[in-house]
Formats: C-alpha cells, structure tokens, sequence
C-alpha cells in the first residue's frame, strides 16, 4: 500500500465507497447475506484501509470532502490569479521612479525566488495549494519578466518567447 500514488489512493476509496453502496443494494435484495462476524471484519477492514489512506495520502473518503477539495483548488487559483494580477500592476505603479539596475535585478529575482518558494512548498505539504499559487506567480513574473526585459534594452517582440514560456511552465509542472 505505501507504494501507490495520490491517485491510485484516490481511486482505491472511491472502490471501497463503491463496494460498499453495492453490498448494501445485493444485501437489501437479498441476493447475498453476510454473517455479523462478517459484516464485523469487513467494516473493520474497510475502516482501517480508508483511514490509513486518508492519514498517509489526504484522499478525499466522502462527497462533502471531494467538494471541500475541489473548492479549496478553484479558491487557490483564484488566490494566485489575483496575486499574479497585483504583482503586475505593483511592477507598473512603482516602475518609473526605478533605476534601471534596480529593474533589471527584480526582474530577474523574482522568478527565481518565486520558483525556490514553489520547490520548497512543494516538498512542505501534500495538498500543494501554496505551491500552486506559488509556481503561477513564478509563471507570471517571468512572462513579465521577458516583456520588461525587452522593453528596457529595446528589443523586438518574438515569437519564441511563447516557446521559453512554455518551457518554464514546463519547469514548473
């Protein structure tokens, strides 16, 4: 069991939860009657096993989890959107009255410590909403950061920067 992955985890839950819906239909039809020792040691069983998959792999064992979980994922990338979207607009308020070492050494920082945070969140938590948040920021700020980059040495827009963009979304997947 401790060599599955969050999504065989998930998916063994939903078997149990599944299992379970359908001895209860066959039980009520009576197709098949378990004893009570039975009924005992398989509730156990099933118990244990969903337990210990939701300590070890923070699956989601009930509906109203599988909708918490699904809420926390929009409300978190809802979260880095926004915060993506100040980042920008902070860049743009405050950008004039920068000299230009002082752009350059932002713009080439904060990826970098954006992406350092999203590694180190990453290996923090097991649901990885902060490292999300964190690694769409890292995202944005380095789109900004080539577009700024261009803008102050004068440099032509290019195609390609969608290919360099790609490759750190890449990077950070």
């Amino acid at each position: 069991m401790l060599n599955i992955s969050k999504d065989e985890a998930q998916l063994r839950v939903d078997q149990i939860k599944a299992f379970e819906r359908e001895l209860l239909h066959v039980e009520d039809e009576s197709i098949i009657s378990l004893s009570q020792i039975q009924q005992n040691n398989l509730k156990t069983y099933h118990n244990t096993l969903l337990k210990d998959l939701t300590s070890l792999y923070d699956v989601d064992s009930s509906k109203s989890d599988k909708q918490l979980s699904l809420g926390m994922k929009i409300a978190s990338f809802l979260a880095a959107l926004g915060l993506a979207f100040s980042i920008f607009f902070l860049f743009y308020q405050f950008w004039g009255s920068l000299v230009v070492n002082t752009q350059i050494i932002i713009l080439v920082s904060t990826p970098i410590v954006l992406l350092g945070a999203t590694l180190y969140l990453s290996k923090l938590e097991s649901t990885s909403y902060y490292a999300k948040i964190a690694s769409l920021l890292s995202f944005a700020t380095f789109v900004l950061n080539l577009s700024m980059l261009g803008q102050i040495f004068n440099i032509t827009p290019s195609p390609n920067a969608f290919f360099v963009w790609s490759i750190f979304a890449l990077l950070l997947a």
